[in-house]
């Protein structure tokens, strides 16, 4: 009786264990600099410079807390501050973790898709593996587009909006901060996300999954669950930031049915 067979599944769980660690490493020592290191700036020769100083009260996580806060949310509402207010003393510590791995993932990305890329590889056809490395870096920079489309536009409206509406209810707001990082970060992946349809489009006819007229046919099914979808990935439920979602990635829908008309007509 051959055991061929289980010596290549033990060297494929050995590779993947291998990447696993490479991948845990990663956001581990991303994560360990987000929550021990403070960026302090220094001015050399007229040029402003970062560097690193130890400091855990302020690292780099509460740095970019505080950055979002200064952003995202106004300062007052009918003249009034909106105050931010640590209720439990887990929060604060909860919150510094939350964006210390989102920062430790977003960097650490392109090595978890490099790993995981790798690991998978052997198992792809030649075409597969061709469409992967052309998607790659739309992808990317498609699903940042999104983020920052969110992270500028959108979710600063969304917070003023709703805190107009509590200005209007009561006389002081507060803020927590574990409910703002919550709901910032489900509108900048939901938002990166969104902007993947063109790519998730195109590949499927790339891979003859669907013909390009596909799209086109079904586009009133399509509408529907993007309205759904925009339901599902805004978490303030007012019905506004719905709109926001759907309408931009309606217009990705028609990119991406334009997109695999022009590259895969002859195939239609």
């Amino acid at each position: 009786m051959s055991f061929e067979w289980l010596n290549a599944y033990l060297e494929h769980l050995d590779d993947l264990r291998k990447r696993i660690i490479v991948i845990a490493a990663s956001i581990g020592a991303i994560f360990f600099f987000c929550i021990v290191f403070e960026l302090k700036s220094v001015v050399v020769s007229g040029i402003t410079l970062a560097y690193p100083y130890p400091n855990p009260f302020n690292p780099v996580a509460i740095q970019l807390f505080t950055k979002m806060r200064a952003d995202l949310v106004p300062a007052a509402i009918n003249g009034q501050p909106i105050i931010t207010a640590v209720l439990t003393p887990l929060d604060a510590i909860m919150v510094e973790i939350k964006v210390a791995l989102f920062i430790a993932v977003a960097i650490g990305m392109p090595i978890i898709v490099y790993q995981i890329g790798k690991f998978i590889a052997p198992a792809l056809k030649p075409k597969e593996k061709s469409l992967l490395i052309k998607i790659a870096l739309p992808s990317a920079l498609l699903f940042i587009a999104g983020a920052v489309f969110a992270y500028m536009f959108v979710v600063p409206f969304v917070f003023s909006f709703l805190y107009r509406i509590a200005g209007s209810m009561v006389d002081q707001t507060f803020l927590s901060p574990g409910e703002f990082i919550d709901f910032t970060l489900t509108f900048l992946i939901g938002f990166g996300l969104a902007f993947e349809l063109p790519v998730f489009m195109v590949g499927l006819c790339a891979l003859g999954l669907v013909q390009p007229d596909f799209w086109k046919k079904n586009w009133r099914y399509s509408t529907v669950a993007i309205f759904v979808f925009g339901a599902v990935i805004t978490p303030d439920g007012s019905g506004v930031t719905m709109f926001l979602v759907a309408i931009p990635m309606l217009v990705l829908y028609v990119a991406g049915y334009l997109i695999s008309r022009y590259k895969y007509r002859g195939e239609s």
